[in-house]
């Protein structure tokens, strides 16, 4: 598939851990803000089926609802009762996932403990008892127990179910129950809805952020980054034990076999970025090696991670890589380089010749100019301004409407302005999350001293800031020309920001 001006700002540059240590024990009185994600050391049913899935798909959430009423999938109908079969926890040990969907095709991804063989069945629900119409049948062979399938030949639109089994042809066992739509078709022009999460650090299992967003409806997943811990990982073993122990968290388990994702990296998947740029190539190797064997991504060419993918002319989600082409030398100069040239103008080209009425843009590390207050802008966007101008200008020269801009990594949730005044003011860039990670030290300034608020979150670019863990919901409508964005608190589901956006608001 598929930053503002160039001024010198006089910040002092510390990072990350100089940061932790130098603020440990003095929230209150802390005047930076930690940018990145600091580095530390409803239920599923009993038949496996995710939460809230009545079989059919996607609810009365106003999710979009274009599926065609005869797919053409060339599906079968079959006897087949998949609740009834065992589920095997011990082989499938890791849930199920499925990604980089199409209008005919998904990426579905599951793990087996004895490396054998597994059948993959995929099929839609029907309304004959005991029956379901089948898609996909096919045999799967796992590399070191990981399965992962390209599936093809499916209808737009359309909320499909899936399942890895074992036991021969009488499927004496399963994994849990998976499930995933289609992106709609190429004509249709309606409402999507996605949840979105961030930063999900292993110290605060059970992720009660994730189990929250399971129980909502919406179209597809989407991750900003941070999604395991793997820091002082070493060994591709040691990065598979710890994406193994994030994948047992019942959040995901449930998040990720409840619809599609779209997926991105940031810096701890490998290590925190005070680490990353000086690791020997090996280490990254068998990093990037094991968050593409573990994660339902397409992997393209020389560890291509950037696509897009078009939702008919609702929306193109746009998947770029923020961390990992960047080169840290070259911030603050001329030729900065923060995504690589290839991403860029595949990237640039893309804004320009979309048909999709909003660009939705994953973009793991944030776009926002921020307040002089928040530091450490040479591992964001901002540190890199010749590329962030370059892009900015582009959309501008082009007329470019409707891009929105989805990231994470602050460990705060955030609705902010791309920059408080001019063109660039009708941009708005949403901070999801964040899933189970923080608290980001400036806000807990703001927590104890709430006059800090505005310096920290001015009212004049900012529509919300907070740090409580939160699921993240969108609703991108092109008929009314707007998207509402809520965030609920992850302990209590409580609402702490809905309001309805649009480029002029």
């Amino acid at each position: 598939m598929k930053k503002k001006n160039s001024s010198s700002k006089a910040k002092r540059k510390l990072n990350r851990r100089e940061f932790i240590r130098l603020s440990a024990g003095a929230t209150v009185a802390l005047p930076l803000a930690l940018q990145a994600c600091a580095s530390d050391g409803e239920s599923m049913g009993d038949a496996g089926v995710p939460a809230g899935d009545a079989g059919t798909g996607g609810g009365d959430s106003g999710a979009a609802d274009a599926a065609p009423k005869t797919p053409n999938d060339n599906a079968k109908t079959v006897e087949f009762n998949a609740a009834a079969i065992k589920q095997d926890d011990g082989t499938f040990s890791l849930g199920v996932q499925s990604g980089a969907m199409t209008a005919n095709s998904a990426l579905v991804w599951g793990y087996t403990s004895d490396n054998a063989p597994k059948t993959l069945r995929v099929w839609r629900e029907i309304n004959e008892p005991g029956k379901v119409a089948l898609v996909h049948e096919m045999s799967v062979t796992p590399a070191d127990g990981y399965l992962k399938q390209k599936v093809e030949g499916l209808a737009a639109g359309e909320w499909y179910h899936f399942a890895w089994l074992s036991g021969g042809g009488g499927f004496g066992a399963r994994s849990i129950i998976g499930k995933f739509r289609t992106a709609v078709a190429a004509d249709y022009n309606g409402p999507i809805e996605l949840a979105a999460t961030t930063c999900t650090n292993i110290k605060n299992t059970p992720y009660q952020s994730l189990l929250l967003t399971a129980k909502q409806e919406y179209d597809f997943f989407c991750h900003l980054g941070d999604f395991s811990y793997n820091d002082g990982s070493r060994t591709k073993q040691e990065f598979r034990n710890k994406w193994r122990a994030t994948l047992n968290d019942p959040g995901y388990r449930q998040v990720l076999s409840k619809t599609g994702a779209y997926i991105t990296w940031d810096d701890h998947e490998i290590d925190d970025n005070s680490v990353l740029y000086k690791l020997p190539p090996e280490v990254l190797k068998d990093g990037k090696d094991a968050f593409f064997e573990t994660v339902a991504v397409e992997r393209g060419d020389n560890d291509r991670l950037w696509w897009s993918y078009r939702w008919g002319k609702t929306a193109e989600v746009f998947v770029l890589d923020s961390r990992l082409e960047r080169k840290v030398e070259t911030a603050g100069k001329p030729d900065a380089t923060y995504i690589s040239k290839e991403q860029m103008e595949w990237f640039k080209k893309g804004l320009v010749e979309s048909p999709c009425h909003f660009k939705i843009v994953l973009n793991s590390v944030p776009m926002i100019d921020w307040p002089k207050i928040w530091i450490m802008e040479s591992d964001r966007w901002e540190g890199y301004q010749a590329q962030r101008e370059e892009l900015l200008k582009h959309i501008e020269s082009n007329g470019v409407r409707n891009v929105w801009w989805l990231s994470g990594d602050f460990h705060v949730g955030a609705v902010a302005r791309l920059e408080a005044s001019g063109p660039r003011g009708k941009m708005w860039e949403i901070l999801v999350g964040p899933g189970a990670n923080g608290p980001n030290p400036l806000q807990a300034l703001v927590e104890a001293d709430p006059k800090q608020r505005r310096q920290i979150y001015p009212d004049n670019q900012f529509k919300y800031g907070g740090g409580a863990f939160a699921a993240t919901l969108m609703r991108f409508d092109p008929e009314s020309n707007s998207v509402r964005v809520r965030f609920l608190d992850a302990k209590t589901g409580a609402s702490l920001f809905d309001e309805t956006l649009t480029e002029e608001s």
